[in-house]
Formats: structure tokens, C-alpha cells, sequence
């Protein structure tokens, strides 16, 4: 597994981006707000010197809320001093004030700052304090009115301070701002190695046991009977690592169904394919056997230039015994001359029930002298068998033909050997029965 697409690194990469995006916005949005918190305390300090300004000259006035008490606040509170004052330069002024006049106040103020100016006027809007084009005792429009701050003491209006230019801050101000910036960068570094650090740990748990999920789901094709993972807990991989037992479990129990099911309906295939070619009364190989197997010897005896020996079997006077003792009597003896004959010829040779009471033996690689002693062999076991145990008085007795292929190797087929080999057995029965003709 690449590790720059596993899970372990996209989970500490996202909280690496998460803790650093945090930072970063903590480090742009502080310093400004605590700046305009540094302005807004300066504006704030020189509005309740204008509040307190204008509330001792209200006291002494019966007539400020007019122009005419505005004229006389100018007069009386800086006219006096205006030509031993320090010269301030005027900043420009604001946008909605620009090309009004040109600019320049007729006098400066211990009220305002270095780089801001303000313009004061009483509740009714009659300047108090002018800066640029305002005059004292002018009265300003609703829409620069709407704009100014009111100066408020103890729920009472004492005028409006319309502002103009900037509050620059004090170098104690900018040096608690350059550490507050440094602090927050130093904080983001320790945030980005303390989050690499606990996204290492919390993955470490989920890495491991992600790999063994894996190895299980690989390992399952493989392994019918895979052992349970055993994960506890309540998060998602534990959960899914219960579902991959319960699925585990599940497939294996299907799993040994399958076989089971699979052995039975190999069982039952072999027991058919038995059946095809195995006579159920017998169990020898029946006539569609014998004749395929025919087919094959002979071919190949041919090919390889071998004998090839075919001995046809009848039972004497099998119909008697059916008539005298019963068919059951009759299909134990059909079993007992079945089990002589397997037992009295080799591995590689074919023993058929081709009819009723007729039999076969195919005896590959045999020559004709070698098969009539088989047959013979078989003949005198039949007729020695104890069959008294069967049937009280029962004797049985078997007549043979026998063909071999050595006879006309070149031209013989199945059907000829088979017709050799049952003209012979017919001549076996017509000189009395219980021989061998070859």
C-alpha cells in the first residue's frame, strides 16, 4: 500500500490542515481585532473628552442646543488660544467632504489627535468644532448627522462627533501586537507538531487493525475456515470487523455446505455413471459396457498387433431352474455364477451380462489356448460350487464358446468375433452342455 494513499496519512493530514487553517485564521483575525480594539479605545477616550467638554459648557449655558450657543462654545473654548497653539497639519479630508472647500482648518484642537479630526456639534446639529470647510455655528445635513457618533451622558444627547482620518498606535500598542503576532506563529508550529504527534497515535490503533481486516479479506479466498478477528469496541472498524466474523462465519458454514453437497452429488454422479454401465442384478458390467469395451480392445489389439480373447457363458437349463425353484432362486444363482466368474478371471479382463443367463468375458493380450483354459477353469468352478446352500437339490452347470482374434487378426470385427464365439457356444450345448468349444 502507497503510504501517501493509505489512511493513516490522509487522517494526519487532515488534522495537520485543520490545526494549521485554525492557526492561520486565529493569526489574521487577531491582530485586527485587537487593533480596532486599540482604535475604538482611542476613539472611545476621545469622545468622553468631547462628552465631558461639552457638558461643562452646557452647564454654563442656557442657550446651547442653538447656533448662537455653538458660536459661543467656539468662542469662549478655543478662539483664546488658537495663535498659541502648535500648528497641526490637516489630514485630507473625507470623501464626502472633498472639493467642498479647500481643505485646510482655521485653527487646531488639543481635542484631536495626530491623524484624526473631528467635527462636533451640539443635539441640533450647529458645529461646535470645525475642521476644513465647516464653520462654527454651521448647521451639517442629515446625512453627515446620520454618520457622526452621538455623545451621550447618562441617557442625555449632548451633541455629535463626525470623525475624519486615522488613530495611529502607540508603540506600546504596535509592540503588544508584534508579540501577540509571534506568539500565535510559535503557537502554530507547537499546534502542527502536537496534532502530527496525536494523529500518530490515534492511527497507529486504527493502521494496525485496518491491516489485519485486509490480510482477513485477502486471506479468505484462500481459507475456507479463516479465524475471527475479534476486534472490541463500539467504532466503525470494530463494527466492521464483527460484520467480516458473522460474513466469515456465514461463508464457511455455506462453505461446508457446498462440500457436502458437492460430495453427495459425487456420490450420486458415481452411482450413476455405475449404473450405466452396471448390471444392477449382477453387478457385472452390462451389454452397453461390454460393447464399448469390445470396440476399444479390439482396436487396440489391432494397433498393437496383441491377441484378444471373447468367451460367451450360458447357464444349462436356466429356464428350468426359474420353473422348478422361482425367479428368486433364480436371480441368486444369476449373483453366485456372477461372483465365480470375477473371481476366476485377471484384473485387466471384462466380465458383461449381455442377456438373461448369457455371459461374457472379454480377455485383452490372451491368446485362444490361454482363454480356453480360463473358460475351462470357470466351467468346473461353477460345477463344483456347493449349490445345495442355495436350493436343496440344486446343480448348475455352464457351456462356453471361445473366439480369439488370432484366428483372422486382419479382418475380424466385433460382430464376427461374438458370431464365432456363439456359434461355438451353441456347439458346446448341442454336444451336452457343461464344456468349453474353441
Amino acid at each position: 500500500m502507497v503510504f501517501s494513499h493509505s489512511l493513516r496519512f490522509k487522517i494526519m493530514l487532515v488534522t495537520i490542515i485543520a490545526s494549521v487553517a485554525s492557526i492561520l485564521v486565529i493569526l489574521v483575525i487577531t491582530p485586527h481585532m485587537v487593533e480596532n480594539r486599540f482604535i475604538e479605545q482611542a476613539k472611545n477616550r476621545h469622545f468622553q473628552n468631547f462628552t465631558q467638554a461639552l457638558l461643562e459648557f452646557k452647564k454654563s449655558s442656557e442657550n446651547w442646543n442653538t447656533r448662537e450657543g455653538a458660536i459661543k462654545y467656539y468662542q469662549s473654548r478655543f478662539q483664546p488660544d488658537r495663535h498659541n497653539r502648535r500648528q497641526i497639519a490637516p489630514k485630507r479630508p473625507p470623501a464626502h467632504l472633498r472639493g467642498l472647500d479647500s481643505g485646510r482648518p482655521d485653527f487646531s484642537s488639543p481635542l484631536a489627535s495626530d491623524n484624526l479630526r473631528f467635527v462636533l456639534t451640539n443635539p441640533a446639529g450647529f458645529v461646535v468644532l470645525p475642521f476644513y470647510h465647516y464653520q462654527a455655528g454651521q448647521l451639517i445635513n442629515q446625512n453627515e448627522l446620520s454618520e457622526a457618533e452621538p455623545l451621550v451622558h447618562r441617557g442625555e444627547l449632548l451633541g455629535y462627533a463626525l470623525a475624519s482620518g486615522d488613530i495611529k498606535l502607540s508603540e506600546k500598542d504596535n509592540t503588544y501586537l508584534q508579540t501577540l503576532t509571534d506568539s500565535l506563529l510559535i503557537s502554530a508550529l507547537i499546534a502542527v507538531l502536537f496534532a502530527s504527534s496525536i494523529g500518530y497515535l490515534l492511527t497507529r490503533s486504527i493502521q494496525t487493525r485496518l491491516k489485519r481486516l485486509i490480510r482477513a479479506t485477502q486471506n479468505l479466498a484462500d481459507n475456507p475456515n479463516p479465524s475471527d478477528l475479534k476486534m472490541p469496541g463500539k467504532d466503525e472498524i470494530s463494527l466492521l470487523a464483527n460484520q467480516f466474523d458473522q460474513m466469515s462465519a456465514r461463508l464457511t458454514d455455506q462453505f461446508n455446505e457446498l462440500e457436502n453437497s458437492h460430495q453427495i452429488i459425487s456420490e450420486q454422479a458415481r452411482s450413476l455413471e455405475k449404473l450405466s454401465y452396471t448390471d444392477e442384478l449382477t453387478e457385472l458390467a452390462n451389454r452397453r459396457y461390454f460393447n464399448d469395451a469390445f470396440e476399444t480392445l479390439l482396436k487396440e489389439a489391432r494397433v498393437a498387433h496383441t491377441d484378444l480373447s471373447l468367451i460367451l457363458c450360458d447357464i444349462d437349463h436356466f429356464k428350468k431352474v426359474n420353473d422348478e425353484y422361482s425367479h428368486q432362486i433364480g436371480d441368486q444363482v444369476l449373483k453366485q455364477v456372477a461372483q465365480i466368474l470375477q473371481s476366476s478371471i485377471r484384473e485387466d479382463d471384462i466380465a458383461a451380462r449381455i442377456g438373461g443367463e448369457e455371459l461374457v468375458i472379454l480377455m485383452p493380450k490372451t491368446d485362444k489356448q490361454t482363454a480356453l483354459q480360463a473358460a475351462g477353469r470357470i466351467r468346473n468352478n461353477i460345477e463344483t460350487y456347493p449349490w445345495h446352500k442355495i436350493a436343496l437339490g440344486l446343480t448348475i452347470t455352464m457351456s462356453s464358446g471361445v473366439a480369439s482374434l488370432n484366428d483372422e487378426a486382419a479382418q475380424v470385427s466385433c460382430n464376427i468375433l461374438f458370431k464365432r464365439a456363439d456359434a461355438r457356444l451353441y456347439t458346446a450345448k448341442s454336444a451336452g452342455r457343461n464344456q468349453v468349444c474353441g
